[in-house]
């Protein structure tokens, strides 16, 4: 590869890295906000307790299965999901 072609590509990737930081792509799909019934400019935090409540609603899947009453937890078990396992002091 030649000098200047060397340097012709370095002067566009300088050029075309920063571009990219300036692309405004949503972090957040707007159809979590729908899910949640949350407008589009609502706060980072209200997003969070909202998606917290949910991860978190026996109605959507959390805590103990419906076959629980059959198996003890292992330790495994106890890491991935230490909100169900949990005894506070």
């Amino acid at each position: 590869m030649s000098v200047g072609l060397c340097r012709l590509l370095g002067v566009v990737l300088c050029l075309l890295l920063p571009a990219s930081s300036w692309a405004d792509f949503p972090s957040v799909p707007r159809e979590l906000y729908k899910a949640l019934s949350l407008e589009d400019d609502a706060s980072p935090k209200e997003l969070y307790e909202a998606v917290k409540k949910r991860y978190k609603d026996p109605a959507t899947g959390s805590g103990p299965g419906a076959l629980a009453q059959y198996w003890e937890p292992i330790p495994y078990s106890m890491y991935m999901d230490p909100a169900s396992f949990y005894k506070p002091p």
